[in-house]
């Protein structure tokens, strides 16, 4: 059932024909039940489900290249690991899956990071500023990303324009949360 749902979302997301307007909306509320673990369509948050869908375009659209590694740092209970897992394999990307359960020092997580080759990363702004308060949160930590997404709460403006600047030329940051 998740493999026909997926595949109707995809075929309806990169049509541009009105008359799957329907079965799109239906696809992306059976798929976001799925992967949010809902139990009818009465539940269904339409938040998630409309996050989950325009996070899906704007990897197409936006964030994806050839050859992309997202990394795997949210855990799976979490929602953002949805971006993570189904945005990058979906659109032919591969997932770095990091075990931040299993390992508790953030200098490993950034170890696994670099060698996995990841080159989009997508955290909360919270774990940002954590990586920045380490002295981890620098292009030497984390040489081959370029793309920082973050989302899910607000990111404060002068620490945001300190991360900027740090990437300036080497990565580009994306907010999905607003």
């Amino acid at each position: 059932a998740m493999r026909t749902a997926l595949d109707a979302l995809r075929d309806a997301l990169v049509s541009d024909d009105d008359a799957q307007a329907e079965a799109a909306r239906e696809a992306r509320a059976a798929t976001a039940r799925m992967i949010l673990g809902l139990p009818s369509p009465e539940t269904t948050d339409g938040d998630a489900e409309r996050w989950y869908v325009e996070g899906w375009r704007a990897a197409r659209r936006d964030i994806l290249a050839g050859g992309d590694r997202f990394t795997g740092l949210n855990p799976l209970h979490f929602d953002n690991s949805v971006f993570d897992t189904y945005c990058s394999l979906l659109n032919g990307a591969a997932l770095v899956p990091v075990e931040t359960g299993e390992i508790s020092n953030p200098a490993a997580w950034l170890r696994i990071i670099r060698e996995g080759g990841a080159t989009v990363m997508f955290a909360v702004p919270t774990l940002f500023l954590i990586l920045d308060e380490l002295g981890l949160l620098t292009p030497q930590s984390l040489p081959g990303v370029r793309t920082f997404i973050f989302g899910g709460e607000g990111y404060p403006t002068g620490k945001l324009r300190n991360f900027h600047q740090r990437f300036a030329e080497r990565a580009r940051l994306v907010n999905v949360y607003g």
